[in-house]
């Protein structure tokens, strides 16, 4: 059950990141801001999310008994069996991401790139590590 919640975030967060590159390229200036920190909140959400993926990864021995199913061969087997895809989905949504906000000079500041810049390239580090467990 917990792998498929994970699975299901991460999906999720795939088409949303979708959403806001579609929104970084067609919506008025307005809106644009709008866009970008929706885009931040769903990057510090996917971090989290693997974040305690790998926790519960981690220290699965001292999980209830309910997850005893995190200790199996059966829960790496299903890790491993997508780890190609799911790094290859996870490095281009996010560099291209990354290289979107660049050329906007206008509407970032300084800040705004040191922060998206850690930002994108911590959830890369952290998706290539949910998919190496």
């Amino acid at each position: 059950m917990l792998i498929t919640i994970f699975s299901f975030l991460s999906i999720l967060m795939i088409f949303v990141r979708l959403y806001s590159m579609n929104s970084v390229f067609s919506i008025t200036r307005e809106k644009n801001k709008f866009s970008e920190r929706i885009t931040v909140f769903v990057l510090i959400f996917e971090i989290l999310t693997i974040g305690f993926f790998v926790f519960f990864s981690s220290f699965r021995y001292l999980l209830p008994p309910a997850l005893l199913f995190l200790r199996t061969r059966q829960f790496h087997y299903l890790i491993f069996e997508n780890l190609s895809v799911g790094l290859i989905v996870y490095v281009l949504i996010d560099f291209f991401l990354l290289s979107t906000f660049y050329p906007l000079n206008h509407i970032l500041k300084f800040f705004n790139r040191t922060v998206l810049t850690f930002v994108f390239l911590l959830n890369i580090l952290l998706g290539a590590m949910m998919f190496m467990i």
